[in-house]
């Protein structure tokens, strides 16, 4: 048996008034499809709790439950793509992961650095020549939020020695508080993201997998990830298709973007892509477009546009590109916000009420 500690995982709902009896868990977010840790040293007080042994046996577990629900023939393998965001740790655990995934007997398609929404659109894409759609997508990122609410944990505890493995708590907290030491594995299938019952089923899975790695079995894991591992640039199929449905909603014009000035800044995270591979082929101005090559140490402002830092650095770039529009990312592109080239922010409730316009104005049309 290799020389690592059974972890057992609980689920509990933790309330704000004990979360000093309970400081050490590994974190499971509230209606979402991710799970999170502290990935690399370097922050005092935050030890490394996602490690590479804790992540291999997690993607295995991923991979269990996913043959569980897919119940295919035999005469078909089932294909997991992983992506990444632009955080330091991503290429130890995409690793890890490729080798939890392949381990179980999966066909594994790395993207590299890419977006959650690609990472979901890879399970529904229809293109054999990049090997889509995948069966489930993992995407490493964690989320950053701003939502003062205290949310569902996972305990972690490790057995025989009763020592805690401390995985901090969960608390929806300003983005400034999920540093570049913090990462963690969103799952998706062609039915969307994971949630709060198949997250359980999945670290209950983990528990029993990790409890019985031996060295050996870690060894043929990294073999067979070695040799059957596929590498894709899934991101110019999810970038084409995104221009193709604008320009198909535009009414079939090849550049509706045309003459306007946008600038983009993507906070040095994975939306760097977005100015020269979707606002440039529709037409759109992108010069004075900013923060767009990946750095996972953040060293610009924390990519979220819930951040003030974020949203005046943004601002800034639109008054002295004189732009027509701003748009700010977060750090796998899942979310986002605008602003006008009069300084206005068009962000959570405003872009939701934006949209609800466009959509009411759309069905009315047809109506």
């Amino acid at each position: 048996m290799i020389s690592v500690p059974f972890v057992q995982l609980l689920y509990v709902v933790v309330q704000e008034d004990v979360l000093e009896c309970v400081p050490h868990r590994l974190e499971l977010p509230h209606l979402c499809c991710d799970i999170r840790g502290v990935a690399i040293a370097g922050v005092e007080g935050e030890p490394v709790t996602l490690t590479e042994p804790v992540t291999e046996a997690i993607a295995a577990a991923f991979a269990a439950w996913l043959l569980d629900k897919k119940k295919l023939d035999a005469s078909r393998g089932l294909r997991v793509s992983i992506g990444h965001d632009s955080r330091i740790s991503a290429q130890k655990l995409q690793d890890a992961v490729s080798r939890g995934i392949a381990g179980a007997g999966l066909d594994v398609i790395q993207y590299g650095l890419a977006s959650t929404p690609a990472m979901f659109n890879s399970t529904i894409t229809e293109d054999h020549d990049f090997l889509c759609p995948v069966d489930g997508s993992i995407m490493i990122t964690v989320y950053l939020s701003s939502a003062p609410v205290i949310q569902s944990m996972l305990n972690v505890f490790t057995c025989k020695s009763y020592q805690l493995t401390k995985f901090l708590t969960y608390v929806c907290k300003p983005a400034s508080h999920l540093p570049y030491n913090r990462n963690g594995l969103k799952f998706f299938t062609n039915a969307g993201g994971l949630g709060k019952a198949d997250i359980k089923d999945i670290l209950e899975r983990a528990a029993n997998i990790y409890n019985n790695f031996t060295i050996e079995s870690l060894k043929d894991a990294e073999r067979k990830a070695s040799s059957s591992v596929k590498r894709v640039d899934y991101m110019d199929v999810y970038t084409s298709d995104l221009v193709a449905a604008v320009r198909k909603a535009a009414g079939n014009i090849e550049k509706p973007l045309e003459g306007f000035h946008i600038v983009v800044d993507a906070g040095n995270g994975a939306g760097g892509f977005f100015a020269a591979k979707v606002l440039e082929p529709l037409g759109a101005i992108t010069t004075g477009s900013q923060f767009l090559e990946p750095d996972g140490l953040f060293p610009n402002h924390i990519p979220n546009p819930e951040d003030k830092a974020a949203m005046k650095a943004i601002t800034q770039s639109v008054f002295h590109n004189k732009a027509d529009l701003g748009i700010i990312f977060d750090t796998d592109v899942d979310r986002s916000a605008a602003v006008d080239s009069s300084g206005r922010e068009l962000n959570r409730n405003r872009l939701i009420a934006l949209m609800s316009a466009i959509v009411l104005e759309e069905v009315s049309f047809l109506s």
